[in-house]
């Protein structure tokens, strides 16, 4: 549902489907289950970035983060990686770049050594994003 209401941009309507199935199945044991939980947590996240509330954005991303980072599952690592690089996006946007940049640092040291396309296509976007995170970091002084 939440994913529906976010392709027609009613992202506070999305927001409250993300929460409500975080609430609702977050403590759940099933692969498939957390799977999903990862995913709204994670698209939570996008949503309140497309209404320019990046910190809370910020905070949705590192929900997923801590709560999933250890997972072993490859499509919850999968959002793991995105969430830690649509959190290094949202502190650009805020210019924090030395913190996007430990963001994408961090994606690249888990991530590097993955096989799984999807999670290299995610470490890739992160140093491409990393350097230029850098030189807007260079850029700002």
């Amino acid at each position: 549902k939440g994913g529906d209401l976010d392709s027609l941009e009613r992202y506070d309507d999305a927001i409250k489907a993300y929460d409500a199935c975080i609430q609702k199945f977050g403590n759940e044991t099933d692969t498939t289950i957390k799977q999903n939980v990862a995913w709204a947590m994670n698209d939570k996240g996008i949503a309140l970035s497309s209404l320019d509330r990046y910190d809370d954005a910020i905070k949705a991303y590192d929900a997923c983060i801590e709560k999933f980072g250890n997972e072993t599952d490859t499509i919850i690592k999968k959002y793991v990686a995105k969430a830690m690089n649509d959190k290094g996006g949202d502190l650009d946007s805020l210019e924090r770049y030395d913190d996007a940049i430990k963001a994408y640092d961090a994606c690249i040291q888990k991530f590097g050594n993955e096989t799984d396309e999807e999670i290299k296509q995610q470490v890739a976007e992160a140093k491409k994003a990393k350097e230029s995170s850098d030189l807007l970091r260079r850029l700002a002084f």
